[in-house]
């Protein structure tokens, strides 16, 4: 699950979720699909730019809301209080608790 899925199971990211709806909705629904214009503002350094801001928000949002992180879940190796989700690829691979 992405974190997008994850945020529009959310009643209360109304705000970051907006800030999703300002984006094309085929790099949403398509990510590997990129318009000319996409790849136009990758170029000129304006797409990374909006990119790390909007993820960076669905984070914050992620890890300060009671509904997403009851969505989360504990490492079945190390069993450390940390809450991971399903959009966070690596946290399993670094966990020091998996042989």
């Amino acid at each position: 699950m992405g974190i997008n899925k994850l945020l529009t199971a959310c009643r209360l990211s109304g705000r970051v979720m907006a800030e999703f709806e300002q984006l094309p909705a085929h790099l949403t629904e398509q990510p590997h699909l990129f318009s000319m214009e996409d790849l136009l503002r990758v170029k000129k350094g304006q797409f990374m730019a909006q990119a790390r801001a909007l993820l960076h928000s669905a984070i914050d949002h992620v890890e300060n809301c009671e509904l997403c992180l009851a969505r989360g879940f504990i490492c079945e190796f190390c069993r450390e209080r940390d809450i991971i989700f399903p959009f966070q690829r690596d946290a399993c691979k670094r966990c020091p608790g998996k042989h």
